[in-house]
């Protein structure tokens, strides 16, 4: 194999030669390598790389182990409800409640209208003598824990009554409060037909 030099001269080089070099310059970088990796400069970012990943990852990893219960178990329940609702189902939906749990009509447009269940019994009359609903949902659920951790005893939300009774529309805000009673969570209060500004 032949190199110019660019200078005037010729430098050779066999391919034995080239053989024997290119082992001499891994060993070299290998060297070099090692040197960088000891070097206090390289230990220091490797520091700081790794407490960046950790400092991330730890507020993560706690928040998912102990942060408070998915909304998806109360988002579940308003969902039970509305199926009960719809089929007048009053036997099964008061199992979602508390014991002593109170649903309000609050009688947004005209309060003398309102109305007040509280307890199993009333609240299960109220679901049989319900209208026939064309459909009904509760949509944008607002969910807060209290506290927001694992230990959350209870919840609230908030949420927009859509739906129609035969071909009349109905819309309105809700309100609910939750809690935790031996594992189940339950509802304790459920507002509907609230006047918000």
């Amino acid at each position: 194999m032949h190199w110019s030099s660019g200078l005037g001269g010729d430098v050779s080089m066999t391919a034995q030669e080239q053989q024997h070099r290119e082992p001499t310059i891994r060993a070299k970088l290998l060297v070099w390598l090692k040197r960088v990796s000891a070097s206090p400069i390289y230990v220091g970012i490797a520091a700081t790389v790794a407490g960046v990943v950790v400092g991330l990852a730890i507020p993560w990893a706690v928040h998912e182990i102990f942060g408070p219960p998915s909304d998806s178990i109360v988002l579940q329940i308003m969902d039970k409800e509305v199926q009960f609702a719809e089929h007048h189902r009053g036997d099964l939906a008061v199992k979602l409640y508390a014991r002593n749990a109170v649903v309000i009509d609050a009688g947004c447009q005209n309060p003398t209208t309102g109305s007040v269940w509280q307890g199993a019994s009333a609240i299960r009359q109220r679901y049989k003598k319900l209208q026939s609903f064309a459909s009904l949902s509760h949509d944008n659920a607002q969910i807060s824990w209290y506290p927001s951790n694992s230990s959350a005893k209870s919840a609230t939300a908030t949420a927009e009554t859509v739906g129609a009774v035969s071909s009349i529309p109905i819309r309105g805000h809700e309100q609910w409060a939750f809690a935790l009673f031996n594992g189940r969570w339950l509802i304790t209060s459920f507002t509907y037909n609230l006047c918000f500004p």
